[in-house]
């Protein structure tokens, strides 16, 4: 009977092994499987997130970025196609705004990323044009002239030099050369020294 007893409990305790082995088992494929599970999430997760970064570098690829400024109605950074003119630039930062000169920008060059387009009024236009005017011919214009570039002038020192802006402020330009003799300290000899090195810029004239 002992003996019997003995064989019985034996049994049981082999039983209980091989049902936790099994139990054991079980745990260890489901943890695997889901594993394998978690790392193919991980990877199609990857591949969905390469397959949007090269999506947007390629939609980079194709604009570029141009800053639009001055008389322009909406002046700032754009986006436009590679490839694009001046004229795309000009539309994308709203047109011309009233003031515009609509000549002097070359509407049909091509723009490269990354430019800065300038569109200046008619008025900045004339200013440039009497400027470079006045530059070619070496002559100084006594209606633009800060007080240093009146000083380069014979017999014109800071005092008179001063006398002259002062007098532009409260009168205003000067209509021809020989208007600068109404400037109190401009006499007739200070004026014969200078009168071939001064302008009076008109356009078109």
């Amino acid at each position: 009977m002992r003996y019997f007893g003995a064989g019985k409990g034996t049994m049981i305790k082999n039983k209980f092994i091989f049902c936790t082995k099994i139990l054991l088992a079980c745990i260890v494929l489901c943890s695997c499987g889901n594993q394998e599970e978690l790392l193919l999430f991980s990877d199609a997760e990857e591949v969905q997130t390469q397959e949007e970064m090269q999506q947007e570098t390629a939609a980079g690829e194709n604009t570029i970025s141009v800053f639009v400024c001055g008389a322009v109605v909406l002046p700032g950074v754009v986006e436009i196609p590679v490839g694009s003119r001046v004229v795309d630039a000009l539309e994308a930062a709203g047109g011309f705004a009233e003031e515009a000169d609509r000549e002097y920008v070359n509407l049909a060059a091509k723009v490269g990323d990354g430019e800065k387009i300038f569109f200046p009024t008619g008025a900045e236009v004339q200013a440039m044009e009497r400027s470079q005017a006045v530059a070619g011919l070496g002559l100084v214009d006594i209606n633009t002239a800060d007080s240093g570039l009146l000083c380069t002038l014979p017999g014109i020192g800071l005092s008179r030099a001063e006398e002259i802006l002062r007098y532009r402020e409260l009168h205003g330009t000067f209509s021809c050369k020989e208007d600068l003799k109404k400037v109190p300290c401009i006499t007739d000899n200070v004026y014969a020294k200078l009168q071939d090195e001064i302008i009076v810029y008109q356009q078109g004239k």
